[in-house]
């Protein structure tokens, strides 16, 4: 969901748990090879929960999976085995064109365009208004792509948002930075993830709105709300995003109950961004650790509950909730004794270094090494996701990083919800537990979280 988010899902059996930096066996590994002349290194991927896209080297972009909600962007509603071109409006079947970047959320996509303007544009589930094309609702969707707005000037009059520089599709709602590095934010605000201050509840924003931070009491007494500015990277996840500033300090807003996804030490939730905090060094007369900034962030990725940052040199932390192992620490989630439920400040991943970019999931993260290799941890199953269902004689979880077999020149990765791919300097990885095509489910769409997307054909 944000643009460095997501990659391979695999499976590994318990006696694998405490090989770390063993190589695993994986199930049904193909790797693509696309025939287009338009693939290149320089392409990216992004999976979400029912959709994956392509950015292709031409500046032009393929889906393919689920398209009941019209996030495969081809003016249709009929689901792909086969990755298709977006195509550029309602009017215009011709392929979008001049795409810049490209992030999958969970049944929708938005875009980055390289025009004069820098403009965005999203397709596909609307009814939280994550779109941001001023509507929302039920039975809100567009099958193809359409422009993001912000309110402008005038009450009631949207205008485009434009000087996009990069965007980040969640799960309700989406995120963008401006060439001023600011940040901008639509769609669902129930569990504050927007950032502007505003109180969470039902509240929908169809339309961009800028993040905002806390600002400086001043002399009046008031702690008037000032731009969130300086940022670099963003990542929206479910319920709470998270970003990096050019200092490379790290902030997060949103839902912090329970688990302490926003890393600050706390189960707060937070209107506005707060700042990422380090567990610090023993100190003082208690032995506790004193908090201190986490400092030279160089990439992060927030979803369901956690959050992982790659820090300079290469080292990983993790924080927020380990449910499904997802803190790649070596401990089971739960309360009982050796198992910890969460992490209220940054913790490293133990043992794995060399990394260079993180991809947080639904279910489980997975990261790159310098070297071209691909790591995961979590929840890999597909089907009943709480019962141990065993895939192929394994059980189908681990809590510490493990090896994805046959990949040694990863540039690019991306966790969906069920399955997720691996771009290489050769083509696109994809892994699933399941070698038979997937069943879509009801018409209805009532069942599309637990959907699992096909392998693709480009």
């Amino acid at each position: 969901m944000s643009l460095t988010r997501r990659i391979l899902t695999f499976f590994m059996g318990a006696a694998l748990l405490a090989s770390t930096g063993a190589t695993v066996a994986l199930a049904d590994a193909n790797e693509t090879s696309p025939t287009s002349p338009n693939y290149s290194v320089q392409s990216s991927i992004s999976y979400g929960h029912t959709v994956a896209c392509l950015l292709l080297a031409d500046k032009t972009v393929k889906c393919w999976g689920r398209n009941t909600e019209g996030q495969l962007g081809d003016g249709t509603n009929t689901n792909r085995l086969t990755a298709g071109y977006v195509e550029t409006s309602a009017s215009d079947a011709t392929p979008l064109a001049n795409v810049v970047g490209v992030s999958a959320g969970a049944n929708h996509v938005c875009a980055v365009l390289g025009d004069a303007n820098k403009t965005a544009r999203c397709w596909g589930y609307n009814m939280n208004g994550q779109l941001g094309n001023g509507k929302s609702g039920s039975g809100q969707k567009e099958t193809t792509p359409v422009r993001v707005l912000t309110s402008g000037t005038e009450a009631n009059n949207p205008v485009p948002l434009t000087d996009v520089i990069a965007i980040s599709a969640g799960t309700y709602h989406t995120c963008a930075i401006k060439s001023d590095k600011t940040v901008w934010c639509w769609g669902g605000n129930a569990d504050i993830p927007l950032g502007n201050g505003q109180p969470g509840g039902n509240a929908i924003a169809p339309n961009a709105v800028q993040v905002l931070a806390s600002g400086e009491t001043g002399g009046t007494g008031d702690n008037t709300p000032v731009p969130f500015t300086d940022v670099v990277a963003v990542s929206a996840g479910e319920t709470h995003t998270c970003a990096i500033k050019s200092d490379k300090s790290a902030w997060c807003w949103g839902r912090n109950q329970y688990y302490g996804a926003l890393g600050d030490g706390t189960t707060n939730n937070a209107l506005n961004p707060v700042r990422v905090l380090a567990s610090g060094e023993t100190g003082g007369t208690t032995g506790a650790k004193i908090p201190v900034p986490l400092t030279d962030v160089i990439a992060i990725s927030a979803d369901y509950y956690t959050t992982c940052a790659v820090i300079e040199g290469g080292t990983l932390k993790c924080w927020g909730s380990n449910q499904y192992k997802r803190l790649g620490i070596g401990v089971d989630f739960g309360t009982g004794e050796g198992q910890v439920q969460s992490k209220l400040n940054p913790e490293t991943v133990p043992n794995f270094s060399g990394v260079t970019a993180i991809s947080v999931g639904y279910l489980h993260v997975c990261a790159l090494k310098n070297d071209g290799t691909a790591w995961c941890w979590g929840l890999f199953e597909f089907g009943d996701l709480t019962a141990g269902v065993v895939l192929n004689g394994q059980e189908a979880s681990t809590s510490v990083p493990l090896q994805v077999t046959g990949v040694s020149n990863g540039v690019a990765v991306s966790t969906g919800r069920i399955q997720s791919g691996i771009l290489t300097s050769t083509g696109v990885k994809v892994i699933s537990g399941d070698e038979t095509p997937p069943s879509w489910g009801p018409t209805d769409n009532t069942d599309f979280s637990t959907e699992e997307i096909p392998k693709p054909s480009l």
